[in-house]
């Protein structure tokens, strides 16, 4: 059986919240990587250093909210 569609709530109600993101990836002429995290609601964008250092931004821009 399908699960219902999950519905972002609050951390009153006792459910977690929840955001949307957009991981925007690409390769200069040169062979670098370069990556920017960009959030759905607010067009927001975050440049991320490395694929390693992405956990830790999520969790600070899930904090900030």
């Amino acid at each position: 059986m399908a699960q219902p569609p999950h519905t972002p709530g609050s951390e009153q109600d006792g459910r977690s919240r929840s955001t949307s993101y957009i991981l925007r990836c690409w390769a200069s002429t040169e062979g670098h990587l370069h990556a920017r995290l960009i959030q759905v609601r607010t067009g927001a964008s975050y440049a991320v250093a490395t694929l390693e250092a992405l956990p830790a931004l999520l969790r600070q821009l899930l904090a900030d909210e």
